[in-house]
């Protein structure tokens, strides 16, 4: 690929961003233009409670180790699962109107976002300048996944840790949920299990809580993914 092929990559990649100003002038515009429906602070719109503490560690411990380590050293194996599996209807609805947003084009998500639940969800959590953020990327990836399909192989698989009912989904809700929209009906997953996870560096007590956690949930009924 030449100068002028890696420019254009680049832009591509940088050109989502440039709507940040845009979207950041979004409040004050809506308040010029009356007939604009405002639903941000709507109570009937139900927030998402954080997941566990100990959830958030075991992603941020295998996303590290699978980062670090050579693809043929990772544990586990890879296997197609049905996207509705780690992609459940409760969960697919609470981001289908922002996925909404995302096939009406670049402007309605500029006019728009701050209408949906995922945005109002990642505000609770992150602040609005990096919901903002977040939902730029989030768009960017439903354009390169509409356009191009999902590339098996490229960059971190979609990772799921799972052991009998019990499981958590490691990385890839993104990814899925675009999936799950464009109509796949099965994704290629990378499996680990509890085995597999005793097999992971724990450079930290609170690693070694977040395993030991993971553990007894795999002796209790059902997955977290069960509660809506």
């Amino acid at each position: 690929m030449g100068k002028a092929g890696r420019a254009a990559r680049r832009f591509v990649r940088l050109d989502l961003f440039l709507l940040l100003p845009l979207m950041l002038a979004v409040p004050k515009c809506k308040q010029l233009f009356s007939r604009v429906s405002r639903t941000v602070d709507d109570p009937a719109q139900p927030i998402a409670d954080p997941p566990p503490r100990e959830q958030k560690v075991l992603e941020l411990m295998i996303g590290r180790y699978f980062f670090h380590a050579e693809r043929g050293d990772w544990p586990g194996h890879c296997q197609s699962i049905p996207i509705r599996k780690i992609m459940p209807d409760w969960l697919y609805a609470r981001w289908l109107d922002l996925l909404e947003l995302f096939e009406q084009g670049w402007k309605s998500v500029v006019w728009r976002h701050e209408t949906t639940k995922y945005y109002r969800i990642q505000t609770k959590f992150l602040g609005s300048l990096r919901a903002k953020l977040k939902v730029l990327e989030y768009f960017r990836l439903f354009r390169t996944l509409k356009r191009h399909g999902y590339q098996e192989g490229k960059g971190l698989p979609m990772i799921l840790l799972a052991e009998g009912a019990a499981f958590v989904r490691v990385d890839g809700a993104h990814r899925s949920t675009v999936l799950r929209h464009l109509g796949y009906a099965e994704v290629p997953v990378h499996v680990l299990r509890l085995s597999d996870l005793e097999l992971l560096p724990v450079e930290s007590d609170e690693e070694a809580k977040a395993v030991r956690w993971f553990k007894e949930r795999c002796e209790r009924e059902g997955p977290l993914e069960a509660k809506s």
